[in-house]
């Protein structure tokens, strides 16, 4: 009896480890086509000498970029809808 038990929990205990493998691979397969989603470029065609040192979600659409380079600061409205620059705020 005691035979049958350790046997039958073995096996459990290999049925529970299949699943779990099967589950991680399910996880990993599915954030893979999640991933294609976001690869969209953008472009603010900044010079070598200009950093970005801000970011900000104004809305849905739209996005302040602040950039500053050796002499000046400024702000960049970006809308990334159609993926132009709206207006440069400068200081």
């Amino acid at each position: 009896m005691l035979q049958f038990i350790v046997i039958f929990l073995a096996i459990l205990i290999i049925i529970c480890f299949l699943t779990l493998i099967y589950g991680m691979y399910l996880k990993i397969s599915k954030n893979q086509s999640k991933q294609e989603d976001f690869n969209n470029l953008y472009s603010l065609n900044l010079n070598e000498n200009e950093k970005i040192i801000g970011i900000e979600a104004l809305n849905e659409s739209n996005i302040l970029f602040k950039i500053t380079d050796s002499k000046n600061s400024y702000a960049i409205i970006f809308d990334i809808k159609t993926n132009t620059v709206k207006s440069k705020i400068k200081r």
